[in-house]
């Protein structure tokens, strides 16, 4: 028998109540949780047409869209409860079908009916939501270390994924004396975007050892991931290895966001590179190289940096990721990243992440 000293206690109803009403902001919550709900339940044609609805016309559509949605995303037995739960709920409000009696024990029978389809859900998010988080472990452990040590170079290493997995990237592979670094952004978003991520990573784990140059590479990756993914999935890739040769960059651009140099206080954007990983089997791809002098630094990014948003629907945009860049160059590649997303969580302030956040940067030091 465990001694009751030593088992958790039970939890009390009433005392969760009084702390969640004195931690939680209720009005900001609920908008909060109305805009996300908005966001993820209608689609872009509905969106459009409550922009032309006057707004009590809007407020009624918008509930009568989130509650067809709800129904259909219900499995066919729980649309069966949910059915009676209302027809139990609505006959109890007719005072002329039935005494007081009958009436509360529809009522009370509808609204067990509507608690019993929200444990189900429950039920279902939370089984979602430990396997989610086991992926997100493996996930955890698949990642370098932020700072990898390479002669030379002074390196950060960071992604931040929007839901409990992400599609994002970012890895340090050393091969045959040299450094490969890799930030990736897989389309899409959740699980299925992690799943690919994974097969990229472990391709270019596999290739790279045997490969002798990076478009090579690009190729032979773009093979493998066009012929075992879905046509409408790709992946932009920025491939970076650094060899014996001081300062010496060698790049592959496949559809990535251009990266930035930071020379001084000057931002310097790379041309765009070819097209993505997994979009044509005939694609091709070059290798640039790049001399960084000391104190230099080569920064490359996700577009969920960018794109993040504030509750006004504003991205935080290239602009300023260049302006806080230009004030820091003086900096750390570690000082930097913290500077940018401190300065990305202070734009967004509340407002949910929609996407993947990853960041790369390399310094040359003498």
């Amino acid at each position: 028998m465990v001694d009751s000293k030593y088992s958790d206690p039970e939890p009390k109803i009433f005392k969760t109540f009084i702390n969640d009403m004195n931690q939680v902001n209720i009005r900001d919550s609920f908008s909060t949780d109305w805009k996300e709900l908005k966001e993820f339940f209608l689609t872009e044609q509905r969106k459009k047409k409550l922009q032309r609805m006057s707004r009590f016309r809007r407020w009624i559509y918008t509930v009568f869209w989130l509650l067809k949605t709800l129904i259909f995303r219900l499995t066919p037995f729980r649309r069966i409860l949910l059915l009676f739960s209302l027809i139990f709920i609505l006959i109890s409000f007719n005072n002329n079908v039935m005494n007081q009696n009958n009436q509360n024990g529809l009522a009370i029978a509808g609204l067990l009916l509507l608690l019993f389809i929200l444990m189900l859900e429950l039920k279902d998010k939370l089984v979602a939501r430990q396997e989610l988080e086991a992926g997100r472990v493996v996930q955890q452990a698949l990642l370098p270390e932020t700072r990898p040590l390479v002669p030379g170079w002074e390196i950060w290493l960071s992604t931040s994924p929007a839901y409990e997995i992400g599609g994002d990237l970012v890895d340090y592979i050393p091969y045959n004396h040299h450094h490969a670094l890799v930030l990736a952004d897989v389309s899409g978003k959740g699980l299925a975007a992690a799943l690919f991520m994974a097969k990229l990573q472990a391709t270019i784990r596999a290739l790279i050892a045997e490969t002798s140059d990076l478009t090579t590479l690009g190729r032979k990756i773009n093979a493998i991931f066009y012929r075992d993914t879905r046509r409408q999935s790709f992946a932009s890739l920025l491939l970076i290895s650094l060899g014996a040769i001081p300062g010496k960059l060698n790049l592959l651009n496949a559809g990535h966001l251009p990266p930035l140099l930071l020379q001084n206080n000057t931002i310097i954007e790379l041309p765009k590179g070819s097209s993505a990983i997994g979009l044509s089997a005939t694609s091709v791809f070059e290798e640039h190289e790049i001399t960084l002098q000391p104190g230099e630094m080569f920064i490359g990014y996700t577009d969920g940096l960018t794109e993040s948003r504030n509750s006004c629907g504003e991205f935080f945009g290239e602009e300023q990721l260049k302006q806080v860049l230009a004030r820091c160059s003086y900096l750390s590649p570690v000082e930097i990243a913290e500077k940018i997303f401190s300065t990305v969580n202070n734009f967004v302030k509340e407002t949910s992440k929609h996407d993947d956040l990853s960041l790369l940067i390399v310094k040359r030091i003498a």
